[in-house]
């Protein structure tokens, strides 16, 4: 386990390094992203051309800096014992400069994979999803006169509740901690995949969204669901607030 480890760091570093020497905000040569949002109960694999990147347990985790074009990605399931990791995704994706794939794998072993389209935006020199306003959209900074949870208060506060044992008490957990603190809409996906169940994502995504202090952005939640049905019931709670 340890050599897996220092080998996906070092696979890890290569990508970093390749990334730093086009520059961060270099439009030509932006880099493509990862994100993968593990559900199921079993670690699983992520292996990009033939390499291994990522181990990836329950909760969600994002590849950097991968470079833009043709890749195979595929997921292997990690079983127990002396079994070998079991193939449960195997596809070609193209990724283009500040695209994003988002890799979901349900609770049941299920992959589905999306790439997000990117537009950029010159005045920043980013790349962005959806609604966007320079300056907004990072944790940090105040939208509509909140600031965002702060990195370590976040990192505290999804290590609790992935603690917590039951789903009822990780809602409690985030209600109270959203009693005093915002959320940005990043920080409220990655939440919301916390919790095993649609219909509590559903709810948790309702009574957290007057909690977010980018509105704007509410969009990137959707990922964190599981239907197209559930996408569709949100946007009728987003619909019915104005």
């Amino acid at each position: 386990m340890k050599n897996l480890i220092m080998f996906i760091a070092l696979i890890i570093g290569s990508f970093t390094v390749h990334a730093g020497t086009h520059g961060k905000h270099s439009k030509r040569r932006a880099t493509a992203s990862l994100e993968i949002y593990n559900n199921s109960y079993r670690p699983v694999l992520v292996e990009v051309n033939g390499r291994i990147l990522a181990e990836a347990a329950r909760g969600s985790y994002r590849i950097s800096y991968l470079p833009p074009g043709k890749h195979q990605l595929t997921i292997l399931e990690v079983r127990r014992g002396h079994h070998r990791p079991r193939v449960i995704y195997k596809r070609f994706l193209r990724l283009r400069p500040g695209h994003e794939a988002i890799v979901r794998i349900s609770r049941r072993g299920r992959v589905r994979v999306h790439v997000r389209k990117s537009v950029y935006c010159s005045s920043c020199g980013s790349y962005y999803y959806g609604s966007h306003s320079c300056g907004t959209l990072h944790d940090n900074d105040y939208v509509n006169g909140h600031a965002a949870m702060r990195p370590v208060a976040f990192h505290a506060l999804k290590a609790s509740m992935r603690r917590a044992a039951f789903e009822s008490s990780r809602k409690s957990i985030m209600r109270q901690a959203l009693q005093h603190q915002y959320l940005s809409s990043r920080q409220l996906r990655e939440l919301l995949l916390l919790f095993d169940f649609e219909s509590t994502r559903l709810e948790v995504a309702r009574f957290a969204y007057g909690r977010v202090s980018d509105p704007q952005n509410i969009a990137l939640i959707f990922d964190a669901f599981e239907y197209e049905s559930s996408i569709r019931q949100y946007e009728d709670f987003l619909n019915s607030r104005f």
